[in-house]
C-alpha cells in the first residue's frame, strides 16, 4: 500500500524543462558555444542531461561541448539566465497544484526530490507557495550520486520513515523513472516528448497529464 508520495519538480510540478534549455543556450552563447540542434545531440540531452544532478550536467557539457569555464562560472551564468526566465515565464504544469493539495488532504506525506540545485528549487517553492504542502525537500546538492542512481529516492524513504515499496514517485525524465525503479518504488511517469518509450516500461503507470492521477489509481498500484 502506498503511504507516501515523492514528486520530481522540473517537468512534473513546473513546466521548466524548456526554460532550463533556453537558459543554458543563452549562457553558452555568451561564451561562444552553440548548442548542436541534431537529433543525436537531443537524444544525448534526454538521456544524459534531463533529470540529472547539476554537477553531472555541467561536467557533461564541459566534456561534450569543450566548455572551458569552471563549474562555478557555468553555474552562476546559467542560473542568472534561468532566474530571469523563471520570474517572467515559469508556470506550473496543469493539475500539479490541485493534485498536491488533494494528496495532502487525503493524508499522504509529500516529499520533493529534485536533481536541481537548491537555489532554483527555493525560487519555485516561493513563487508558487508550495512549502506548506511539502514534508521534506531533497535536492541534487544533498546527494553524492544523481539520478538514475536511486540515492535521492532512498534518502527520501528514510526522511519519510517508510519502506521503498510504500512510496510512489511521480517522474517525467528517463533518469528519474530509472531511479525510481532501481529504488524499488512504484512510479507514475508523466509522459513528455523526451520520455523515451523503452524507459516508460519500467513505470507502473503512464499518464499524459497529472489530472489522470487519482487516489483510486494510486491505491490500485500493486
Amino acid at each position: 500500500m502506498i503511504k507516501g508520495i515523492i514528486f520530481d519538480m522540473d517537468g512534473v510540478i513546473v513546466d521548466s524543462e524548456p526554460l532550463w534549455e533556453e537558459a543554458a543556450t543563452r549562457y553558452l552563447i555568451t561564451i561562444g558555444v552553440k548548442l548542436p540542434t541534431s537529433r543525436k545531440f537531443q537524444h544525448y540531452i534526454d538521456t544524459h542531461i534531463r533529470g540529472r544532478k547539476w554537477e553531472e550536467v555541467v561536467n557533461n557539457f564541459k566534456k561534450k561541448l569543450g566548455v572551458k569555464q569552471s563549474y562555478q562560472q557555468i553555474t552562476r551564468g546559467c542560473l542568472k539566465e534561468l532566474f530571469i526566465l523563471f520570474n517572467k515565464e515559469l508556470k506550473t504544469n496543469p493539475g500539479a497544484i490541485s493534485l498536491i493539495k488533494h494528496l495532502c488532504k487525503n493524508g499522504y506525506p509529500i516529499l520533493l526530490a529534485s536533481s536541481a540545485p537548491r537555489p532554483s528549487i527555493n525560487l519555485i517553492i516561493k513563487k508558487f507557495h508550495l512549502r506548506k504542502y511539502l514534508k521534506h525537500i531533497i535536492s541534487g546538492d544533498n546527494v553524492t550520486k544523481g539520478k538514475p542512481h536511486p540515492e535521492i529516492f532512498l534518502k527520501s524513504a528514510k526522511k519519510l520513515k517508510l519502506k521503498p515499496s510504500q512510496i510512489l514517485v511521480i517522474e517525467d525524465s528517463i533518469s528519474g523513472v530509472r531511479a525510481a525503479y532501481r529504488a524499488g518504488m512504484k512510479c507514475i511517469a508523466l509522459k513528455q516528448p523526451y520520455t523515451a518509450k523503452k524507459y516508460l516500461r519500467t513505470a507502473d503507470l503512464v499518464v499524459n497529464k497529472l489530472s489522470q492521477i487519482s487516489i483510486k489509481k494510486i491505491q490500485e498500484l500493486k
